[in-house]
């Protein structure tokens, strides 16, 4: 597969349905130091506020999450009964941020 896109080397985490099938070298050592389980939210800077009032994971299990098509993320994710929107690519959830708020703008206008 990354062969296809000129790379020499492709780093993944285990698991990555995409690549089951593929051909690879297992490294069985971390080479993330421990952060790999860590997840950052990405969130409109409007939305700030409304995120530093959640106190609780109940509170954040009631918004949707946005995880791009075929991510292992969203396995995860499911397990933890939260709301997973799969679709599109990692630079898709970009642009529906964006639109979201261009949609907010026109409503206020």
């Amino acid at each position: 597969m990354f062969n296809e896109y000129g790379h020499d080397i492709f780093v993944t985490t285990a698991g990555n349905k995409k690549l089951e099938n593929e051909e690879k070298i297992v490294i069985h050592d971390t080479i993330m130091n421990g952060i790999l389980g860590f997840r950052v939210l990405i969130i409109r800077a409007e939305d700030q506020e409304k995120f530093s009032r959640i106190s609780t994971e109940e509170e954040l299990r009631e918004l949707r999450v946005g995880i791009p098509d075929s991510w292992s993320d969203a396995e995860f994710f499911h397990y933890n009964e939260y709301n997973v929107v799969e679709r599109g690519t990692y630079d898709d959830m970009f642009q529906r941020l964006d639109d979201i708020a261009s949609f907010r703008s026109t409503m206020l206008n």
